[in-house]
């Protein structure tokens, strides 16, 4: 898993490349937590390549935890999210927030 970080003038956004997976879970929660004071924060799924359901409740997870409170996750990147949504509507879960 490699995460790039790119801060611009409203948001942070942080690019995930390669597999979003239980071993990798970790990684990401770190890399989301140096930003947790960041109003708009942006999950670029473009890159992402296995995805698995330690990965998916993370992204809930994140989401969840910037609720409220001024501040804001949005998951982009396409592909990844319509294989998100598939995912989530076999598990019965809501959507997750896409940009």
């Amino acid at each position: 898993m490699k995460i790039r970080t790119r801060k611009l003038k409203t948001k942070t956004v942080l690019t995930l490349t390669g597999d979003l997976t239980f071993d990798h879970v970790g990684t990401v929660l770190t890399a989301v937590q140096k930003h947790a004071t960041t109003a708009e924060l942006e999950i670029a799924l473009s890159e992402l390549g296995e995805l698995d359901v330690a990965g998916l409740q993370l992204l809930y997870a994140v989401q969840g935890d910037r609720a409220g409170a001024d501040r804001s996750v949005t998951f982009t990147g396409e592909a990844a999210l319509e294989r998100l949504q598939r995912m989530a509507e076999f598990a019965g879960l809501p959507s997750v927030e896409q940009g």
